[in-house]
Protein backbone atom coordinates (compact mmCIF):
# COMPACT_ATOMS: atom_id res chain seq x y z
CA UNK A 1 0.00 0.00 0.00
CA UNK A 2 1.32 3.45 -0.88
CA UNK A 3 0.54 6.23 1.56
CA UNK A 4 0.93 9.85 0.61
CA UNK A 5 3.40 11.76 2.78
CA UNK A 6 1.96 12.88 6.09
CA UNK A 7 2.63 16.42 7.27
CA UNK A 8 2.89 17.17 10.97
CA UNK A 9 4.12 20.25 12.80
CA UNK A 10 7.50 20.56 14.51
CA UNK A 11 5.89 20.29 17.95
CA UNK A 12 3.97 17.12 17.12
CA UNK A 13 4.17 14.26 19.57
CA UNK A 14 4.71 10.64 18.63
CA UNK A 15 0.97 10.15 19.17
CA UNK A 16 0.25 13.00 16.75
CA UNK A 17 2.50 11.47 14.10
CA UNK A 18 1.00 8.00 14.46
CA UNK A 19 -2.55 9.40 14.39
CA UNK A 20 -1.72 11.19 11.14
CA UNK A 21 -0.31 7.98 9.69
CA UNK A 22 -3.36 5.99 10.81
CA UNK A 23 -5.70 8.56 9.31
CA UNK A 24 -3.76 8.67 6.03
CA UNK A 25 -3.68 4.88 5.71
CA UNK A 26 -7.23 4.40 7.02
CA UNK A 27 -5.92 1.24 8.69
CA UNK A 28 -5.08 0.02 12.14
CA UNK A 29 -1.36 0.45 12.76
CA UNK A 30 0.66 -2.55 13.87
CA UNK A 31 4.12 -1.74 15.14
CA UNK A 32 6.57 -4.61 15.62
CA UNK A 33 9.52 -3.95 17.91
CA UNK A 34 12.23 -6.58 17.58
CA UNK A 35 14.56 -7.16 20.54
CA UNK A 36 12.34 -4.88 22.62
CA UNK A 37 14.06 -5.86 25.87
CA UNK A 38 17.04 -3.72 24.84
CA UNK A 39 14.91 -0.62 25.40
CA UNK A 40 15.23 -1.29 29.13
CA UNK A 41 18.98 -0.63 29.05
CA UNK A 42 18.75 3.17 28.70
CA UNK A 43 16.56 5.98 29.98
CA UNK A 44 15.88 6.95 26.36
CA UNK A 45 14.66 3.43 25.61
CA UNK A 46 12.37 3.38 28.63
CA UNK A 47 11.01 6.80 27.69
CA UNK A 48 10.39 5.57 24.14
CA UNK A 49 8.32 2.67 25.50
CA UNK A 50 6.19 5.05 27.58
CA UNK A 51 5.75 7.27 24.51
CA UNK A 52 4.65 4.29 22.43
CA UNK A 53 2.18 3.23 25.11
CA UNK A 54 0.74 6.75 25.29
CA UNK A 55 0.44 6.85 21.50
CA UNK A 56 -1.22 3.42 21.41
CA UNK A 57 -3.65 4.36 24.16
CA UNK A 58 -4.49 7.62 22.39
CA UNK A 59 -5.13 5.93 19.05
CA UNK A 60 -7.21 3.19 20.66
CA UNK A 61 -9.45 5.57 22.62
CA UNK A 62 -9.95 8.45 20.16
CA UNK A 63 -13.14 8.29 18.10
CA UNK A 64 -12.46 8.26 14.39
CA UNK A 65 -9.05 6.60 14.74
CA UNK A 66 -8.29 3.16 13.40
CA UNK A 67 -6.26 2.07 16.40
CA UNK A 68 -2.82 0.70 17.01
CA UNK A 69 -1.35 -2.56 18.20
CA UNK A 70 2.18 -3.15 19.44
CA UNK A 71 4.01 -6.45 19.11
CA UNK A 72 7.26 -6.65 21.06
CA UNK A 73 9.56 -9.57 20.33
CA UNK A 74 12.91 -10.54 21.77
CA UNK A 75 15.45 -13.29 22.07
CA UNK A 76 15.51 -13.23 25.88
CA UNK A 77 12.13 -14.20 27.25
CA UNK A 78 13.01 -13.34 30.87
CA UNK A 79 14.16 -9.83 29.99
CA UNK A 80 11.20 -9.37 27.65
CA UNK A 81 8.87 -10.42 30.49
CA UNK A 82 10.18 -7.45 32.49
CA UNK A 83 8.29 -5.20 30.07
CA UNK A 84 4.95 -6.58 31.28
CA UNK A 85 5.69 -7.80 34.81
CA UNK A 86 7.24 -4.73 36.43
CA UNK A 87 4.77 -2.24 37.94
CA UNK A 88 7.05 0.60 36.86
CA UNK A 89 7.11 -0.54 33.21
CA UNK A 90 5.10 1.03 30.38
CA UNK A 91 3.36 -2.21 29.40
CA UNK A 92 2.72 -3.56 32.88
CA UNK A 93 -0.06 -6.13 32.77
CA UNK A 94 -0.05 -6.56 28.98
CA UNK A 95 -0.45 -10.04 27.55
CA UNK A 96 2.65 -12.04 26.78
CA UNK A 97 2.19 -14.68 24.11
CA UNK A 98 4.75 -17.38 23.40
CA UNK A 99 5.41 -17.57 19.67
CA UNK A 100 6.20 -21.04 18.39
CA UNK A 101 9.87 -21.71 17.75
CA UNK A 102 10.94 -22.48 14.24
CA UNK A 103 11.32 -26.22 13.78
CA UNK A 104 13.71 -28.38 11.82
CA UNK A 105 11.38 -28.33 8.80
CA UNK A 106 11.72 -24.56 8.54
CA UNK A 107 15.51 -24.71 8.77
CA UNK A 108 15.59 -27.38 6.05
CA UNK A 109 13.33 -25.27 3.82
CA UNK A 110 15.50 -22.21 4.38
CA UNK A 111 18.74 -24.06 3.61
CA UNK A 112 17.22 -25.54 0.45
CA UNK A 113 16.11 -22.07 -0.61
CA UNK A 114 19.59 -20.65 -0.08
CA UNK A 115 21.16 -23.51 -2.05
CA UNK A 116 18.92 -22.72 -5.03
CA UNK A 117 20.40 -19.25 -5.39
Amino acid sequence: MVINPVTIGPDATLADALKALSKASQKKLILVIDEAQHALTTDEGINALFSLKAARDSLNTDQGQYGMQLVATGSNRDKLATLVNGREQAFYGADMVQFPTLGKDYVQWLVARWLKK
